[in-house]
């Protein structure tokens, strides 16, 4: 049996540096912040395709800023809905978050309906990564072809752009993301919100 190491043996041990401790701290938060919303993702999709949402049926069309949080919560009564302050960088009062299986028919994964001085103003389709083309077609047999497209990205996203009758705009990013766990986003945005610059020189824009 080797001997035990001394006490004088285990005084040669390098003491324990707070600076370690302080770098292996950084590098597991630094860890966390990227594993947390990637994980977050992974569980979004394994909910959507193994749990029990129910499908979304409603058309794009339909969105007015005369729709409500009322409205929202009685043309969706049996969804997996959350409505309430909204904290995020738009100027929006409130929000609805509806979980889903399907919008349409479309694999997706939530519904999201922002809302300010009462009134709906914009709204996004999180439509799953896969289901890239099933949301363009979508969009195509609705509107018809695009009002217009961005030939080149802005902020990283080209955007297909249907201007509507009452002046509102539909948004799709043309291209599907590389990463998988990303989403695609059927956007609309309201008449009033449009009239600061939906669509600029014939190209569609997201924002004024």
């Amino acid at each position: 049996m080797p001997d035990r190491p001394t006490s004088k043996a285990a005084s040669r041990l390098p003491p324990f540096n707070l600076l370690d401790l302080t770098v292996i701290l950084a590098v597991l938060a630094v860890a966390a912040l990227v594993i947390h919303p990637r994980w977050a993702a992974v569980e979004e999709y394994r909910d959507t395709l193994f749990g029990h949402r129910a499908p979304t049926v409603f058309k794009v069309s339909e969105l007015s800023s005369a729709w409500t949080e009322k409205t929202v919560r009685q043309r969706f009564p049996e969804s997996d809905l959350w409505c309430g302050p909204y904290r995020g960088p738009m100027k929006m009062d409130r929000a609805c978050d509806l979980k889903t299986q399907a919008y349409n028919g479309v694999s997706a994964t939530r519904v999201a309906f922002f809302f300010k001085e009462g009134q709906l103003r914009e709204a996004v389709v999180h439509v799953a990564s896969w289901a890239h083309a099933d949301g363009y077609h979508h969009l195509l047999g609705e509107f018809g072809k695009p009002y217009a497209s961005q030939p080149l990205p802005a902020k990283g996203v080209r955007l297909h752009g249907w201007r509507l009758q009452d002046g509102a705009g539909v948004f799709y990013n043309r291209d599907r993301p590389t990463d998988p766990l990303e989403s695609n986003a059927i956007y609309w945005r309201s008449a009033q919100d449009c009239r600061t610059g939906c669509f600029r020189d014939g190209f569609a824009v997201a924002s004024p």
